[in-house]
């Protein structure tokens, strides 16, 4: 059913009962929301999960700092458990079930046993006596990080049995087998263990935050992802489609031992900074029949439950999403939703105590509690007997419990397939007799898992009968089912279902020869992959064959003609456990006419540090090309930074510098050598530096003055002050050869500083009046200078004063001089500006003893800035609705400034956060304390850090990430510094912002309205 189809059913449904409804709360119509349960029952709840009785067990924060209690191991958190004793849908009752957790971000039950992320620790947690409380706590696997909220999490039972786990990037993991062998990591992962958790493995990674994953009915695996991406173009979460060995793009492989078999996994749907968190996938029949089979995602920052309808497309799917529930209630933040017996929705809203990274800012005092919401179907009617509790467990047989595989309440299902488990073999022929009847698809989907759990040649009998059944669907389920019991009896079914036309069947049957095939498989294998396939199947076709192939069958596919085949060998032969590949195979194919064959041979050219002799052609070829596309520059710039050490590239990239090379060209190599630069430059490096700053071009100057300065190359000076000495030279260009004379001058020239007044003056071109402020925080000015620089940037909304008081350490101060810093400082704090406790204690330094009663003062008074604030925060929000939004992206990009920093579809500034979609995770209220208190919460990636260097300097920026572990500022101009190793004494990160307060002091009333609606806008 479309999208309209969709809404004019729903336009058509059962109108909600007012009365049940909460007061902020808005739903698809044709439902209704009622309160579960909130304080003080409950506070601050994060994630939720039923027992087969119906109790509700809910991991609860301590409302603190997450970091600090994780790092600290605080154990302040708790678990509830909560009853609807009356059958209301209200939890009328509630005790605490375990306390003194570190941070329990996950939770799951089988089998009388509470499962807990509890980290370093994956726990289980029984009520031995029956008083409602854990008296039991084990340890079944430990050696996870807990830095931040990437620790465990995520705790799911798959269908196999098997206990799924998500971890995140730095926190990793370092879990020792039962052999004695340590799996480790670092990249966030999906990992899974049996249930008393040995035989733990890596079933996929490259993950900042996987949070949690649903398996659909066709055992396939989907996962909520914070930071899949950095943000490009507004999108950064995703929903993900997991695969075994898969690869995704955040983080590099790090410590887990599984092949690369190619670009990393794309996403299933894209999302901007909405931070994914809970998945459910609705089992149940109350719900409408098109939403049967949906998943249903709770997402943080958007103040939304999100409807995900999936639909294959080739061998994955694409998402057809509808707001379920939504409001504009900035306290609210789901983080959880499940599925209860009823065929109800709950939705766990955590409140309003997380402040880390998230909309949410840290200015209300009264941190909103959270609660848990009940969403309903108007029209249905509540099932009988939800939990089947009613029922005659104790003396089913194989037969009867079989045939509850085929209720329509999904918890009988739950528990029929426990007891069948259990009884094993003795199941197994009223199991294969339930595939064998025209029974409901969820019950043969039932009985295969419970045959594949069960685990024996019986067990695997029936399933290969499925397997060879005519409904592909099923077929492709008792493939999966197959892998997971590594029945190698099942090759030649797997085989034939490999050329099925359907591809999501044929990624079934690749997944399961993993486990089930043999190296007699690798031509079929070889020839599907032959095909024009998605990168899903492309990527478990190559990981089957890593598997499955020896390094004589990849040597014969570097000789089929399909340039698929040729790619996938020589990404197989170039990694453990081969490490086979001669580089003149590779060198070959590094010019291929197909693209992606060429990019993989390039690619791995560039992994091997003594291919130098096979480097320099390709390097010399694409040094010759007369117009590069951006596939030739991404190429060029990666190998210009795999061998920037090596003398020869050097050579051959410093004759393209001093010769008459495309522009772009020399810019891409300039900017190559600034990001491959690790120690000293070597001569040839320098002599291509100063052949670039005699170009005719000036971008190319323009970079070559970037690179100097990223580097810190003193060996310049000269040079840069013959360019800030000539007149003639644009103003820029003297402005970036100032920038990096000013850290060394003794003394600055009354001509540069002429420079810096001109450039400060430059009201229509914020840009450059925020890079003479900064050039000017690094510069030793005189007592007079820092006078006229104080007048120059006063009133200036855009120039914090911290970059005024930046200069304080490189300045000799006369008593007037601190006067009149003092009368300026009192003006920015009366109009919103915050400072910070070093600041003054720097201050304080250079005050005389008459002036630092003046000081006290001004403490006192910027003491109240963040009342005056919250007190700006309240009136603002009547400008909330109402303003033009046209009128206010004329705003953002002129007199406000905005554009100068941030980046809106593609267009502006790279200095702060992209904020194409910034209205889709922002409420009004949060946008508007962003603009007032830019300190109050961080954008993640955009904290500020100074850095202290051993020659007593200090540098202030954000920090860039970086493949390794060097250290890259970005300054609120958008200048880049690259500071060895050496040069630092300490790294300290700071409590204000970047962004500068008092934005909002130059707009008027209606200005500030058309802003809001313009950001507001921006979905």
């Amino acid at each position: 059913m479309s999208s309209p189809e969709f809404a004019s059913f729903f336009a058509r449904a059962a109108q909600p009962d007012s009365g049940d409804l909460s007061p902020h709360l808005q739903t698809s119509r044709g439902f209704r929301v009622q309160q579960a349960a909130g304080p003080p029952a409950i506070r601050f709840p994060m994630f939720a999960a039923f027992d087969d009785r119906g109790r509700l067990f809910v991991a609860e924060s301590a409302g603190g700092d997450v970091y600090d209690e994780l790092q600290k191991q605080t154990r302040r958190c708790r678990i509830s458990v909560l009853e609807d004793r009356d059958g209301d849908g209200r939890f009328e009752h509630a005790q605490v079930f375990a306390e003194h957790l570190v941070f329990p971000m996950g939770l799951a039950w089988r089998d009388g046993k509470l499962y807990v992320a509890d980290p370093p620790d994956l726990v289980t947690l029984e009520d031995v006596d029956g008083d409602g409380r854990a008296d039991r706590r084990t340890v079944i696997l430990t050696g996870f990080g807990h830095t931040d909220n990437g620790s465990l999490h995520g705790l799911t039972f798959g269908p196999d049995g098997w206990l799924y786990l998500t971890t995140g990037e730095p926190d990793g993991y370092r879990l020792r087998r039962r052999d004695g062998t340590l799996l480790e990591g670092r990249s966030g992962a999906l990992l899974r263990c049996r249930s008393d958790g040995t035989d733990a493995e890596v079933l996929c990674r490259g993950f900042e935050n996987l949070v949690e994953i649903a398996f659909l009915d066709s055992g396939e695996i989907v996962g909520t992802d914070n930071w899949f991406q950095l943000p490009h173009g507004g999108m950064r979460d995703a929903l993900v489609h997991l695969l075994e060995g898969g690869l995704y793009p955040y983080a590099p492989d790090q410590g887990t031992s599984q092949v690369i078999t190619g670009e990393p996994l794309p996403a299933l749907a894209l999302y901007p900074a909405v931070a994914l968190s809970g998945l459910a996938l609705y089992r149940g029949t109350v719900f409408p029949e098109l939403m049967w089979g949906n998943l249903f995602s709770a997402q943080h920052n958007s103040r939304k439950v999100v409807r995900h309808r999936l639909e294959r497309s080739d061998s994955t799917f694409f998402s057809r999403d509808e707001d379920f529930v939504w409001t504009d209630d900035p306290d609210f933040h789901p983080a959880d939703v499940l599925e209860d017996a009823d065929g109800s929705l709950l939705v766990v809203d955590t409140g309003s105590w997380y402040v880390h990274h998230c909309p949410t800012g840290r200015v209300r005092n009264s941190p909103a509690p959270g609660g848990i919401w009940r969403v309903r179907f108007a029209g249905a009617t509540t099932p009988n007997d939800p939990r089947g509790l009613k029922l005659n467990w104790a003396e089913a047989g194989a037969e009867q419990l079989a045939r509850r595989l085929s209720d329509h309440r999904p918890a009988v299902r739950d528990r029929a397939a426990q007891r069948l488990v259990k009884l094993g073999d003795g199941a197994v022929g009223a199991l294969g007799a339930l595939c064998r009847i025209d029974a409901a698809r969820f019950a043969k989907t039932e009985a295969v898992w419970v045959l594949a759990r069960i685990n024996t040649d019986a067990a695997h009998g029936n399933i290969r009968a499925v397997l060879s059944g005519a409904d592909t669907e099923l077929s492709a389920l008792a493939a999966r089912a197959s892998g997971r019991c590594a029945d190698k009896n099942a090759e030649p079914q797997l085989l034939g279902l490999l050329r099925c036309p359907k591809r999501h069947v044929q990624l079934a049957a690749a997944e399961a020869l993993l486990h089930c095939g043999s190296p007699g498989d690798v031509p079929g294998l070889a020839n599907l992959l032959a095909q024009d396939t998605d990168r899903f199947l492309e990527h478990t076709l190559i990981f089957a064959l890593h598997r499955l192939a020896n390094v004589e069958q990849l040597q014969s596919m570097l000789n089929q003609p399909s340039p698929r085949v040729q790619r996938a060998a020589l990404l197989l032969l170039d990694q453990p456990p081969r490490r086979s590949l001669a580089a003149d195979l590779v060198l070959a194919r590094a010019f291929a006419s197909d693209e992606t064959l060429r990019r993989t041979a390039q690619s791995i050219l560039r992994k091997h540090s003594d291919w130098v002799a096979q480097a320099l052609p390709v390097l010399d070829r694409l040094l010759s090309t007369s117009a590069p596309t951006p596939a030739e520059l991404e190429s060029l710039r990666g190998f210009v930074v795999a061998f920037h050490d090596t003398p020869q590239i050097a050579a051959l990239a410093a004759r393209a510098l001093a010769a008459d090379s495309p522009e772009i060209l020399r810019v891409t190599l300039l900017e190559a050598m600034t990001a491959g630069a690790r120690g000293p430059l070597g001569a040839t490096w320098t002599e291509a530096l100063a052949a670039a700053l005699k170009s005719s071009s000036r971008p190319v100057r323009a970079q070559t003055l970037r690179t100097i300065n990223a580097l810190q190359l003193e060996v310049f000076d000269d040079t840069l002050s013959a360019i800030l000495r000539d007149a003639a030279e644009a103003d820029a260009l003297r402005l970036d050869a100032l920038r990096g004379l000013a850290p060394r001058k003794t003394v600055l020239e009354p001509d540069a500083f002429a420079l810096l007044l001109r450039q400060l003056g430059r009201t229509n071109d914020p840009l450059s009046r925020l890079q003479a402020a900064e050039v000017a925080a690094l510069a030793r000015l005189s007592a007079g200078q820092f006078t006229e620089f104080v007048q120059a940037v006063e009133g200036n909304p855009m120039i914090s004063p911290a970059a005024v008081l930046a200069t304080l350490p490189r300045t000799a101060l006369t008593v007037s001089a601190v006067d009149v810093l003092l009368d300026y400082l009192r003006k920015c704090v009366a109009t919103g500006w915050q400072l910070s406790d070093q600041q003054f204690v720097a201050l304080e330094a250079a005050a005389t003893p008459d002036q630092k009663d003046k000081v006290r003062r001004l403490r006192g008074t910027s003491s109240q800035a963040g009342r005056r604030q919250r007190e700006q925060l309240n009136e603002l929000e009547r400008h909330l609705g109402g303003g033009d939004v046209e009128r206010g992206r004329r705003v953002f990009s002129g007199k406000a400034g905005c554009s100068t920093c941030h980046r809106v579809a593609g267009q502006g500034g790279l200095i702060g956060p992209d904020l194409t979609k910034v209205g889709a995770v922002r409420s009004g209220r949060d946008l508007i304390e962003s603009i007032v208190m830019p300190s109050a919460t961080f954008a993640q990636g955009y904290e500020t850090y100074t850095v202290t260097l051993r020659n007593g300097e200090t540098l202030s920026g954000t920090r860039l990430p970086q493949p390794d572990n060097s250290l890259v500022l970005r300054d609120s101009s958008g200048a880049e510094t690259r500071i060895a190793a050496g040069q630092i004494s300490g790294v300290e990160r700071q409590k204000l912002s970047m962004m500068p307060e008092g934005l909002l002091n130059g707009l008027d009333e209606s200005e500030i309205g058309d802003l809001l609606a313009y950001l507001q806008g921006l979905k």
